[in-house]
């Protein structure tokens, strides 16, 4: 099961992760909305 709790320093490794993230109680489509999210800050600059 996806902890939770965890933390990846990598905004491109976030994303991969959370785009894979098959064995969670949530709903895949938060786990979307946040890597579009980091893509988009990605994209203007804010993250590497």
């Amino acid at each position: 099961m996806l902890d939770t709790h965890s933390f990846v320093r990598n905004s491109a490794r976030s994303i991969i992760r959370n785009r894979n993230t098959a064995d969670t109680p949530y709903n895949q489509l938060m786990f979307e909305r946040e890597a579009r999210v980091l893509e988009m800050l990605i994209s203007e600059g804010m993250f590497e």
